[in-house]
């Protein structure tokens, strides 16, 4: 699966142990897991402003960053930083936009573009099993 993972998305698996750390590693393990320089640049900024406590991050970030496959992004007319990070996704054809922004989770779709939450994203690539 094509996955798109918004910064937000980034800076959880970053900052603390939980769903999106491990939707984070298991993207980058087993699906094809898209970035722009955008989502490299805001998240670099956040880690700069908001866990300088945490000078690990930053390497762990780039180390991790550098597993995705960087797409182009939109140009900056496209609008918003969400906006050009949903065109940059649904033209580099990704089928899952990840994200915690509810500003952007209550689109819900953008053409064939679905966008979800982590636990949405998690559930659709991990359906629970009951035996």
């Amino acid at each position: 699966m094509r996955l798109f993972l918004d910064s937000n998305v980034w800076i959880s698996a970053l900052a603390a142990s939980g769903r999106c750390e491990e939707l984070l590693r298991t993207c980058l393990g087993h699906h094809r897991t898209l970035t722009s320089n955008l989502v490299r640049d805001e998240c670099l900024a956040v880690i700069e402003r908001k866990l300088r406590a945490r000078p690990e991050a930053l390497a762990q970030f780039v180390r991790l960053w550098t597993l995705a496959e960087c797409v182009a992004d939109a140009a900056a007319e496209t609008g918003s930083n969400d906006a050009r990070l949903l065109a940059a996704a649904g033209a580099a054809g990704a089928e899952l936009f990840v994200t915690g922004d509810r500003a952007v989770l209550e689109l819900r779709q953008v053409q064939s573009l679905l966008i979800v939450s982590p636990r949405d994203a998690w559930l659709m690539l991990y359906p629970p099993s009951f035996s």
